[in-house]
């Protein structure tokens, strides 16, 4: 029979267990107490250790067990002989705590131990309150300042305001034989037997209220005083908080500054001022966690005050547990266990790896039975997660509730199995609050069992649930695996019976099996059959080989293989990408190798070859052996792929089944179910890729038309590094991860942009002109800096791999002075140099720098104009699309080009000032032709030489190379022609306006323009009105520029943006007007004329149409009817304002 030790405690409470031998006696030393130990006892040994302290861990690690030992020790409530027993359980296991506890009884000083608990109201009033109750109990006569005067000033305002309270005062006074008068003299002489009397009647008087002294300013004045009394003794304190954390939890927002105020000068006072005062709080986490929901700078104080106390962590520690399990039990050795059934289950699964073989058996096996080995190893971590304070690891051992091992012992003396636990943290599971974070183990087992309430009477059933629910909640799936045999163990079951459940478990959706992960887990199935569902989705299925091979590539764990030690010397990354192809395509010739790595933008290309008939694997291995591509390495494996068929098409049909959002809303747990059950498919997959990846002898591996032996993934890696070191050793060195790649981020293109303006704009200048760390310097750094790349030096290049690069690409451009940008790309892709996209603009323009300024680039046969850093990566993303010139100007060019400078150097745009010659000059000639007069500009009435000097300055913009050889071929036998004819072109204005002035006046028959003003004054009023010529030449009156604005008015447009067309329309309306005003004579029938001010107004008479007679209707009505209220001379000038304003 097994028996319980009856002097076993489970709890400590400082304040009532202070002093007791029998928690000192059944005390066992454990590693995770050494330390605050240590700290706790130096404190009291030595002064210059700190005095201050905190202890923080979880639940039931024996915090509060520490403070009560040390407390009955440094108060010297503990007797000789427990001391003993004490300091013998260290003696040769712990030296130094052994030391520390034979100097502490060598300490002359008494300590009080002052302990509290949880919350009890402010903190200055519950630890003053403390010290005054502890004082109090051990009988020592100290009066704290400001005690008489608070009873005083109670007293006075009793007689003051409360009379009957006064009244019923000085009748207790009477019935114990004192006067008021020499009363009030004891109290203020601090006589401590009355001011304890007054304590004591205070309640009586008041309703049962404490009295109560308010320490509002003096709280560490208080204590000092006090401290210095004990000193007087030999006496000090040791205030003990226990459950500190309950009080900071309930603080409210207003006492948080007192508090953390009074909280660092307690601690600076226990530390700096007299030796007789210790001071240790308890918690279960680091003060600024209390804090969470509080503004930040709360946190942070808090955390600033934690560093003024010595902290110690104390930890769950299993292995003093199973000792004390061990003293608790006092059983016989259990009969109906294997015990090597069961030291052999311990073997396999190391639970307690810090015991021997010896304690495994002694303690684990038979001391702490009927608890059984897992359980034992789960109990501390549930503890730990969920325990707090009534359900820890030693409150379970004396628990008569549900799931407790006392009850347990009560019904049967077999196993306690952890399922069992169960029912011990969660005896009410559908009272719980699921809904916290790592709760949802024990949220799907609350849906389970609501939703199949069998399973809960199930006993087997019931049991495994709950451990998988258990094992879940507490993470150790990390540590062990559950398993099958670990569940058999676990649960003390045999093999058949726990398959048996399991598989009922299965076919509910209770729990399956994680092949990825290896363990059994919960499951919250859908109510949908899910094979079903996907053998229904099968037949419509799109079941391609590329869409396999895709389906396989989204299952390889890894995709790709570098090239470690060419990557370490070249300081990039080049690698091998993975590609799935079926025999069939190889057989067929269906593979274009290079085509692949291109647009997969590999350096190489791995082929997983999938054997899909055995019997072509000979054919296979042998046409493999004829592809000539060194950068294509092949491993065939001799698997064919029909083991693995099905699963690939249940894994395409799985992923269609996820973007079916409207089968998805039927049910909320199929989405999670179907991703489940492709993890599964995903697995199986994955076991078939892993033959591939096994290096061994079920793969052949095929390079450069020769089988090779590849051993291992490094190996691998060697021969990818050898294959580029062959294929591409002169790859520049460019010590930049961030752009030495395939693609860039947008920082870094920005980056890049800024360099290749430098080298346009600034190649001239120390570090191109490129300042400050920022990305593009780096790029500088790399490139340049670090290869010796001098830009005013090209022709003598340290590096080897530049200048044999620079060779390559002068060669290539002297050869063809025109072709695709494309091809400059192609020559420094290809071997030898391999270069990353993203450098070659840069390297391109740098190592061209002293011939960029004779390359021209087309698209669509149109020149590119403008061209900085960002179009140019823009351009060779389109390489394609644009072609390049190389124009090579002979010496016999130079004179020309000088005199076309000096004339239109002036117009250059700053933009292009440091742009090659040809586009200087077309930039000013251009900006100088475009500053004429638009008619000048275009006009064809002008020499033929003068329009063919324009239209070869016009289509500079398109081909300037091409301009520039056509002047010069006309002109350079008489480069003055040029001057000649810019001079022509830019008096043609003036001398076209001046023609058109004389054709002006030549119309009308007069001498000068004025004479025409005159003449169109003299014209009858109702011409001057209707007539466009008559009226324009009026509106020139005060003009500065007369015929100017004549012209404008006339014709509508400016004359400066007439075309030829323009001109002619002008010449035939000024014809036609003046023919109108000759055929006019005499006055019009019609006609009404207003003469006033030396005006003449013409105004034509006409019948008012309705709505012309309406409007005069309103008008009239208006003036007349709101003009009786106005002045008839006002009424009048009104009708003279709007005939001055309206008719003209």
């Amino acid at each position: 029979m097994i028996r319980t030790n009856d002097t076993f405690k489970t709890s400590v409470n400082i304040k009532f267990d202070l002093g007791k031998k029998e928690f000192i006696n059944r005390y066992l030393p454990t590693p995770s107490h050494a330390e605050s130990l240590i700290g706790l006892l130096k404190g009291f040994t030595n002064s210059t250790n700190s005095k201050a302290h905190m202890i923080v861990g979880p639940y039931g690690t024996g915090k509060s067990l520490i403070a009560t030992i040390v407390g009955g020790i440094v108060s010297k409530q503990v007797d000789r002989e427990t001391f003993k027993s004490l300091q013998s359980k260290f003696n040769k296991v712990h030296d130094e705590i052994y030391e520390e506890l034979n100097n502490v009884t060598d300490n002359p000083t008494t300590y009080l131990t002052v302990a509290l608990n949880g919350n009890e109201g402010r903190f200055r009033h519950a630890i003053l309150n403390a010290i005054i109750r502890t004082l109090n109990e051990n009988e020592i006569d100290i009066v704290l300042p400001g005690q008489n005067g608070k009873i005083i000033q109670v007293v006075e305002l009793w007689e003051e305001k409360f009379n009957k309270t006064f009244k019923a005062f000085k009748r207790l006074l009477a019935e114990n034989d004192k006067d008021f008068k020499l009363w009030r003299l004891a109290i203020l002489n601090q006589e401590k037997e009355e001011i304890d009397w007054f304590i004591s009647i205070y309640p009586e008087l008041t309703a049962g209220a404490e009295f109560f002294v308010d320490y509002q300013t003096d709280f560490i004045s208080q204590i000092k005083f006090v401290l210095d009394e004990l000193k007087k003794k030999n006496l000090g304190l040791f205030i003990a908080y226990d459950e500190f954390g309950r009080m900071l939890q309930t603080l409210e927002l207003i006492q948080v500054h007192e508090t953390m105020q009074d909280l660092q000068d307690l601690a600076e006072l226990t530390d700096h001022y007299e030796d007789n005062l210790h001071l240790l709080l308890i918690t279960h986490r680091n003060l600024s966690q209390y804090f969470r929901v509080f503004q930040e700078e709360f946190r942070n104080e808090f955390q600033r005050i934690e560093k003024r106390f010595k902290s110690y962590y104390v930890e769950s520690d299993s292995f003093t547990f199973i000792r004390i399990a061990d003293a608790y039990l006092k059983g016989a050795s259990p009969e109906n266990i294997h015990l090597n059934d069961v030291v052999n289950q311990l073997r396999k699964y190391p639970l307690f790896p810090e015991l021997n073989q010896q304690e495994l058996e002694k303690l684990v096996i038979e001391g702490v039975y009927p608890i059984h080995p897992v359980t034992l190893f789960l109990l501390p971590q549930l503890s730990s997660a969920f325990g707090q304070n009534e359900r820890t690891l030693f409150t379970f051992l004396e628990s008569n509730e549900t799931g407790g091992l006392k009850n347990h012992l009560k019904k049967t003396e077999d196993y306690y199995l952890p399922s069992d636990l169960f029912s011990y943290f969660f005896p009410s599971i559908h009272d719980i609050d699921v809904s916290g974070d790592g709760l949802e183990s024990l949220k799907i087992y609350k849906k389970l069992i609501s939703k199949t309430p069998e399973l809960d009477k199930d006993e087997i059933k019931s049991s495994i649930l709950k451990m998988i629910t258990l094992w879940e909640l507490s993470g150790l799936h990390a540590r062990f695996k559950l398993d099958t045999d670990f569940l058999m163990f676990a649960l003390n079951i045999k093999k058949e019976i726990l398959i048996d459940s399991l598989n009922q478990l299965v076919a509910l959706k209770a729990v399956r099996y994680n092949r990825v992960l290896g363990y059994w887990e919960l499951q919250e199935g859908s109510s949908f059959f899910i094979d079903e569902l996907i053998l229904s989705r099968m037949p419509n299925l799109n079941n391609s080989k590329n869409k396999q091979v895709k389906a396989l590539e989204n299952c390889l764990t890894k995709r790709f293989y570098l090239a470690n030690e060419y990557n370490d010397v070249k300081s990039m990354t080049r690698y091998a990408e993975v590609q799935f192809v079926f025999e069939q395509d190889i057989l067929d010739e269906n593979i274009d190798f290079i085509g692949n790595r291109t647009s997969n933008k590999a350096d190489a290309t791995l082929y997983y070859v999938i054997l899909e008939s055995s019997h072509h694997y000979n054919e296979l291995v042998s046409k493999i052996k004829e592809i000539k591509d060194d950068m294509s390495i092949f491993c065939i494996s001799k698997y064919s792929f029909d083991i693995v068929k099905e699963a690939v098409i249940e894994l395409q049909v799985i992923d269609d089944l996820l973007k079916d959002a409207e089968l998805l809303n039927q049910d909320k747990n199929l989405k999670g179910e179907l991703t489940l059950k492709r993890e599964d498919v995903v697995y199986i997959i994955q076991e078939f890729i892993s033959k591939y990846t096994a290096y061994n002898n079920d793969c052949d591996w095929i390079y450069n038309q020769k089988e090779i032996d590849v051993a291992n993934e490094i190996n691998l890696e060697k021969l990818l590094s050898d294959i580029m070191f062959l294929k591409y050793p002169l790859t520049l060195e460019v010590r930049n991860d961030s752009f030495n790649r395939k693609t860039v981020n947008n920082m870094q293109r920005k980056a890049g942009y800024k360099v290749l303006d430098h080298i346009l704009n600034s190649y001239d200048q120390n570090d191109l002109g490129i300042e400050g760390q920022g990305p593009d310097y780096l790029i500088y750094a790399t490139i340049f800096k670090n290869n010796y790349f001098d830009l005013n030096n090209l022709d003598s290049l340290q590096s080897v791999e530049l200048a044999s690069l620079r060779e390559d690409l002068l060669n290539y451009l002297e050869n063809n002075i025109q072709g695709n940008l494309q091809q400059f790309i192609e020559v420094m892709t290809n071997d030898p140099y391999g270069l990353r996209e993203p450098l070659i603009p840069i390297i391109l323009v740098a190592l061209l720098r002293d011939k960029w300024d004779q390359l021209m680039f087309y698209r669509n046969d149109m020149y590119v104009a403008g061209i900085d850093g960002e179009t140019l990566y823009k351009m060779f993303e389109e390489a394609t699309e644009y072609q390049y010139v190389y124009y090579r100007f002979s010496e016999e060019y130079d004179n020309f080009f000088m005199h076309l400078e000096s004339q239109f150097s002036s117009y250059q745009n700053e933009l292009v000032s440091k742009k090659p010659r040809v586009i200087r000059l077309s930039s000013g000639m251009l900006t100088w032709l475009r500053s004429l007069p638009r008619i000048t500009q275009i006009s064809n009435n002008m020499s033929e030489e003068q329009r063919t000097f324009k239209e070869l300055i016009r289509k500079s913009e398109i081909n300037p190379q091409d301009t520039l050889k056509k002047l010069f071929a006309l002109y350079k036998e008489d480069i003055e022609f040029v001057t000649r004819n810019k001079k022509s072109l830019e008096i043609h204005f003036p001398m076209y306006l001046n023609s058109i002035e004389k054709e002006v006046n030549k119309v009308i028959k007069v001498e000068s323009f004025e004479d025409a003003r005159n003449w169109a004054m003299q014209q009858e009023p109702a011409i001057q009105k209707r007539n466009s010529l008559v009226k324009s030449l009026l509106r020139t009156s005060g003009a500065k520029k007369p015929i100017e604005e004549f012209i404008s008015t006339f014709s509508g447009v400016e004359i400066e943006n007439w075309s030829d067309r323009t001109s002619e329309v002008f010449k035939q309306q000024l014809a036609n007007e003046y023919k109108s005003v000759s055929k006019s004579s005499g006055i019009d029938e019609k006609s009404i004329e207003i003469k006033y001010n030396n005006k003449v107004k013409s105004i034509t008479n006409v019948e008012l149409s309705t709505k012309s007679q309406t409007i005069y209707n309103n008008i009239n009505r208006m003036i007349r009817n709101a003009g009786r209220n106005v002045p008839r001379e006002e009424v009048e000038y009104l009708v003279y304002k709007l005939l001055e304003e309206i008719i003209e």
